[in-house]
């Protein structure tokens, strides 16, 4: 599964690729205790950059790719230069919060600290629909600053608790939502809602 996921092709553009890469290949460091994966699985190289590439490169040469598309303002968008948009900064937020988990990119680090900052803030944008309060709520508890900020988990108890917002969320948000909630540190424990008809849809 990891040498099927590593070399992604999809979602559409290079960024996507690139976000999801250093998720995942961050999170099988930090999961599983393992440096560099490629060697310790006995995994070939892959194309990376137009170039043979392993785990240790990927995670450096990810961020600073990733980092060079950063807005002014913290956020990121699809394709660069245009606004930022809050579902992408969500994205990478979640891929960086990895990467502080494992030690690969410091807490302070400004790239990190904007994007953060910049996420917080959009959450209680009157703007920010309901699904991307729940990406950059959830993205937003993977990082040491914001974990247990009490603006975050209650947007994200108020959601859960209302049928109707449930009712117009799309499924990815209804499966973060799930996960959220299910230790029950945002107000609304999952036993608590799991008999509801939208439940079916997890």
């Amino acid at each position: 599964s990891l040498h099927d996921a590593l070399p992604i092709c999809f979602p559409v553009t290079i960024l996507d690729n690139t976000i999801a890469a250093v998720r995942i290949a961050s999170k099988v460091k930090r999961v599983f205790g393992i440096e560099n994966p490629y060697n310790k699985l006995n995994l070939t190289g892959y194309a990376y950059g137009g170039k043979e590439s392993n785990m240790e490169n990927l995670l450096l040469e990810g961020a600073v790719k990733i980092s060079r598309g950063q807005n002014d303002d913290g956020g990121f968008s699809l394709f660069g230069g245009d606004n930022s948009d809050k579902s992408i900064s969500a994205r990478v937020l979640e891929a960086f919060g990895e990467l502080e988990k494992t030690g690969d990119i410091e807490s302070d680090d400004q790239r990190y600290v904007k994007l953060s900052d910049y996420a917080y803030n959009a959450l209680s944008d009157n703007s920010t629909t309901n699904d991307e309060k729940i990406e950059l709520g959830f993205a937003l508890a993977g990082t040491e600053k914001y974990k247990n900020d009490k603006k975050v988990k209650s947007v994200i108890g108020d959601i859960a608790k209302n049928n109707d917002i449930l009712n117009s969320l799309n499924n990815q948000s209804l499966a973060k939502l799930a996960t959220a909630v299910n230790s029950g540190d945002y107000g609304c424990g999952y036993r608590d809602w799991e008999t509801d008809r939208k439940s079916t849809r997890l």
